[in-house]
């Protein structure tokens, strides 16, 4: 069974990799004859053959902790590969048994949607300056697995996935990816947006701020220029204008100008929440 940097060296070298304009053609890295048997940053079989970690691993390299096999003074031939070319730290890396992809944000929001056939790697790159590729995991399941974002692994179930990203998503129409990400909105903006509106998409968001899935969301979200439709995830709002809504919930509370935080309506009788409530209208997210 090959590691992380095993799996993705083999997609690597079967085809040239596109990004925009660029191709990048991938060539293997010379290798020699190594006496450990198991790899010290992977933990992966190296079979013998592979690089000492004094030449594959720089004294600037600051993700020792990570290592599986301290005791090992060899690298695989996988991690000599990866830890060869700066793409495999600046870019997202998603790897099948078939190619190597490096996705810009859209399509790395539609291949976790949409996954690709199993076996697969997904490994993040939000910074662009950290080794993401030997945290990652091979997964075998499109239903529920595992990707490695920076340093943190999230577990990913498509489907809850995708909610997140449609219900960020409308808001984006308004807000910006710091304000919806912390739950910190600008008043003025709540106000343009639709106070009801707002507060029945943020409700369902809440649930979920601040967790790994949520900040993969958030990640990969993308600025639309129309507004994703969310009937299916909160069907009361069929019942709002979204192009007139109110800037305050139907018992008429306000926002205080004077506040940093958004309050909820204090009226526990408007009618439009209480019923959501009552009726057990919005969807768990977890």
């Amino acid at each position: 069974m090959k590691t992380p940097t095993q799996f993705i060296r083999h997609a690597a070298l079967l085809a040239p990799v596109i990004i925009g304009e660029k191709t990048i053609n991938y060539k293997d890295v010379k290798t020699e004859s190594v006496r450990d048997q198991t790899c010290h940053l992977c933990g992966g079989k190296t079979d013998g053959i592979g690089i000492s970690t004094k030449t594959g691993i720089k004294d600037t390299f600051t993700d020792v902790g990570y290592a599986r096999q301290t005791a090992s003074k060899s690298l695989c031939a996988g991690c000599a590969f990866c830890l060869s070319y700066r793409e495999m730290r600046n870019y997202s890396i998603v790897a099948t048994e078939t190619e190597l992809i490096h996705p810009d944000r859209a399509r790395l929001q539609q291949l976790l949607i949409h996954p690709p056939d199993p076996p697969f790697i997904i490994c993040i790159a939000v910074s662009g300056q950290k080794w993401v590729h030997f945290k990652g995991e091979v997964v075998y399941s499109r239903e529920r697995f595992v990707i490695t974002m920076e340093d943190t692994q999230v577990v990913v179930e498509p489907s809850k996935f995708e909610k997140l990203s449609r219900l960020i998503e409308v808001l984006m129409m308004e807000f910006s990816k710091a304000e919806i990400e912390s739950g910190n909105y600008s008043q003025a903006r709540i106000k343009k947006f639709g106070l009801t509106k707002w507060e029945m998409i943020d409700q369902e968001l809440s649930a979920a701020r601040g967790n790994n899935l949520f900040k993969l969301a958030v990640h990969t979200a993308q600025k639309r220029e129309e507004e994703p439709c969310i009937l299916d995830l909160i069907p009361e709002m069929s019942m709002l204008d979204s192009h007139h809504s109110s800037s305050t919930p139907h018992g008429g509370a306000e926002i205080k100008s004077d506040s940093r935080s958004i309050p909820k309506s204090g009226d526990e009788s408007s009618g439009l929440l209480k019923a959501a409530q009552s009726e057990q209208l919005t969807w768990d997210i977890f």
